[in-house]
């Protein structure tokens, strides 16, 4: 409202000149003399009767242009409806409605009547949400007690909300606290709630997503990070200390509040599957719901433009991983969670990433993931993939009781008994192997004739062992045929007593 009242009492009462009126009103004193112009050319005086009010006083001498020609009409509400999908703008619909009008409305005064149409329906906001483009995730303030009904122990559940930014499609989860994990579930539960995956997901600052909030680059964690990647969302959390930039999850929650988490407070649970099922019950009303002071519900807006823009979810669900680092050790293994995994032997002494998720261990080198298995939860147990393996070290796997006896009996019958007695006679096969492979370095160097005949004596003598055989073969007793071993006799001394000695 111009200070029309002032300016003129300023002129006839006091006297001032225009430019002087001017300055003191920060004006140029051509519009301090234009005002003045329309006022002599009006029906008034001063002073102005009081029945004259500012607004009166203004249309007098500043009407409004009147037009006899009538604009063809707008639908507003499509006009809202479109905008919420992807690449529209309301030029694009200005130049749609001007096409099929007879006598359309410019751009500036069609973008001026969407805005006041808008503002009586209370349905403008800072932000203008594309079809399938964000969800917004939040906890709600309010929590629900929970009975542990074997324990009687009472925890209150947190209670997690998603919500699609064009359609106001909500999610909500009731989990057992704000960790990790229960985010996680809670996130991949959503989106195969909503059934696709937008481009953006947008968390408050929660210790469980962002581990370093920050005005310009935040810091993700670094399961929720993967999480992001796996189901190729953007990751983009709001500014610390600014509700307005997540209007949707903030109304959200406070809907959810009002009218799910209301409706149960005088409820009393014994699970959180038991709880879940009551919340999302109650859900489905609340999204069927219909809208206010638009036409629809939140479900049928989501079928009609949230859902038909959302991308297709990854065939698998993703699991939730844990980080470790592990050293591959010279036997080719690295050890984690008590067990052994093997991995490449070109990478012996490297430190090597390795994510653990149920049922899989996966180990990366570089950011490439250079071997995957099957995880094993019992403690000691090796799992080996034998391409990982040196060329030298791959013939161990084949090891076994039957390999050296196949071998043995290739040489002869009696180098087979001797290898059944090292293996009857063995603590462990592991030990038996080793001696095995003695006798097979031996046979490199002893003709088969020789191995069978020491095995042989060896075999008579019970001495199961690749030492044994080695001084039978290295003193030539193989060649003595059995039953003519030399007799030593003793040299006859005073000192040894004989038989007889004892006879008396």
């Amino acid at each position: 409202m111009r200070r029309i009242r002032e300016i003129l009492r300023l002129r006839y009462e006091e006297g001032m000149s225009a430019r002087k009126i001017a300055r003191c009103f920060a004006v140029s004193h051509s519009t301090v003399l234009e005002l003045l112009r329309r006022f002599d050319e009006s029906e008034w005086s001063w002073p102005l009767p009081d029945t004259i009010d500012d607004s009166t006083l203004e249309n007098v001498l500043y009407p409004q242009p009147v037009s006899n020609e009538t604009k063809d009409p707008v639908d507003f509400a499509r006009v809202h409806a479109e905008l919420r999908k992807k690449n529209v703008t309301l030029m694009l619909l200005w130049e749609e409605y001007r096409q099929s009008s007879s006598n359309p409305y410019g751009y500036s005064r069609f973008c001026e009547s969407y805005r006041e149409w808008a503002a009586a329906h209370e349905v403008t906001a800072p932000q203008r949400h594309k079809a399938g483009e964000k969800v917004f995730i939040d906890f709600a303030g309010h929590t629900v007690p929970v009975t542990d009904s074997s324990t009687g122990e009472v925890f209150q559940a947190q209670i997690f909300v998603a919500v699609l930014g064009a359609s106001s499609y909500a999610y909500v989860e009731a989990c057992r606290g704000q960790d990790v994990p229960s985010l996680i579930q809670a996130v991949c539960n959503a989106l195969e709630y909503f059934g696709g995956a937008p481009e953006i997901i947008v968390p408050d600052n929660l210790k469980s997503a962002v581990t370093k909030p920050s005005r310009y680059e935040a810091e993700i964690q670094s399961s929720f990070e993967q999480l992001a990647e796996h189901y190729r969302l953007v990751v983009l959390p709001t500014r610390p200390r600014h509700p307005k930039d997540k209007p949707k999850v903030e109304k959200g929650v406070q809907d959810v509040e009002t009218y799910i988490l209301a409706r149960i407070r005088n409820r009393n649970f014994f699970s959180l599957a038991e709880l879940n099922g009551v919340l999302w019950d109650i859900l489905d009303d609340f999204n069927n719901k219909p809208f206010q002071k638009m036409k629809g519900s939140r479900r049928s807006l989501f079928d009609s433009v949230d859902k038909p823009a959302l991308r297709p979810l990854p065939k698998e669900r993703f699991m939730l991983a844990k980080w470790t680092v592990a050293k591959l050790q010279p036997n080719c293994h690295v050890q984690v969670d008590r067990s052994f995994y093997s991995a490449p032997y070109q990478l012996v002494g490297k430190r090597l990433d390795v994510r653990l998720t149920d049922h899989m261990v996966d180990i990366f080198h570089g950011g490439q993931c250079v071997a995957t298995h099957v995880r094993s939860f019992k403690p000691g147990t090796y799992v080996t993939e034998p391409a990982h393996l040196h060329p030298r070290h791959q013939a161990v796997l084949n090891w076994s009781p039957e390999h050296f006896l196949k071998w043995a009996e290739s040489i002869g019958p009696n180098t087979a008994e001797f290898i059944e007695g090292v293996f009857a006679s063995a603590a462990h096969p592991e030990q038996g192997y080793r001696i095995c492979r003695g006798v097979m370095e031996l046979a490199r160097y002893y003709t088969k004739e020789r191995i069978e005949a020491a095995a042989m004596r060896a075999t008579q003598y019970q001495t199961f062992s690749s030492k044994s055989l080695r001084s039978i073969l290295e003193k030539g007793l193989d060649r003595i045929p059995s039953g003519q071993a030399k007799v030593v006799q003793l040299p006859r001394h005073e000192n040894l007593r004989g038989p007889e000695y004892y006879e008396k």
